[in-house]
């Protein structure tokens, strides 16, 4: 019975694992079944052994009554065998008492035995009993500790995760800051050369009767025309007129000098 309570106990134990841990814990929870099951076959072969014992007693204290009856049997018989022959009946009756009493104590005191073997057999079986339940609870509060600690560890990486791709996003989000920062700057200090180159080269170009978006080819075209219009060789009987082609000359090639440059074809 013991046996048969110890297991229903651990059955129950076995599925609040199972219900508990879900799927992970079908492992866990067949180990603690099997060791569940080996302990109430243990408890169960102890209380047929148990039962065996008492069947035992039972009939070794039965073989003895009937000892002691044939015993007593013989004792009378031979009372009267005594009496019939003239010996002392008081003497003999009185050993004959005696007998009997030592008889009659002998069962008394191997039913005690039988009855502090018993209790130290049930004693065993509760101490059993209540050292698996023990057990079982014992894992089971292993197991809730250890689901509560990986459950802790998975928050705390998930947290790490998050803190560090948070790290990550706002370093990346300062990096385009800067990267955004120095693009506009770049643009900005870009934008003023531009607008001072601009302004500086334009006027060469305007020397070239150019709009600001003609090429190099272009420049060089037009130079050529405009040095041979403006060639001293061609104005050489007037001075004045020589003289104004002597300058014109020199700034047409000083704008296409600095054209070249411009343009990157020094």
């Amino acid at each position: 019975m013991a046996g048969k309570h110890m297991e229903g106990l651990l059955f129950a134990i076995v599925s609040c694992l199972v219900v508990i841990f879900g799927p992970k814990g079908v492992d866990k929870a067949k180990q603690a079944w099997r060791r569940a099951k080996e302990q109430a076959q243990r408890i169960a072969e102890e209380e047929q052994a148990r039962r065996w014992a008492e069947e035992q007693a039972k009939r070794d204290a039965r073989d003895e009554q009937r000892a002691q009856q044939e015993q007593a049997r013989r004792l009378a018989e031979e009372a009267q065998r005594k009496a019939a022959g003239g010996q002392d009946w008081d003497s003999w009756w009185a050993r004959a008492r005696e007998e009997q009493a030592r008889q009659q104590e002998q069962p008394r005191q191997r039913e005690s035995n039988e009855e502090a073997r018993r209790r130290a057999t049930e004693e065993q079986a509760r101490w059993t009993e209540e050292q698996a339940q023990w057990w079982a609870e014992e894992q089971l509060r292993r197991h809730a500790q250890d689901e509560q600690a990986r459950q802790q560890e998975q928050a705390r990486r998930h947290a790490e995760k998050e803190q560090a791709q948070r790290r990550t996003e706002e370093e990346q989000a300062r990096q385009r800051a800067e990267n955004e920062r120095a693009r506009q700057e770049r643009e900005r200090h870009q934008s003023e050369r531009s607008h001072t180159v601009s302004g500086n080269i334009q006027r060469y170009f305007d020397i070239f009767e150019l709009p600001y978006s003609a090429s190099f080819d272009d420049v060089k075209k037009q130079y050529r025309i405009m040095i041979k219009l403006n060639h001293p060789d061609k104005h050489s009987t007037d001075d004045d007129v020589r003289d104004y082609a002597n300058k014109r000359t020199q700034e047409i090639n000083d704008a296409f000098s600095t054209l070249k440059k411009y343009f990157n074809k020094a």
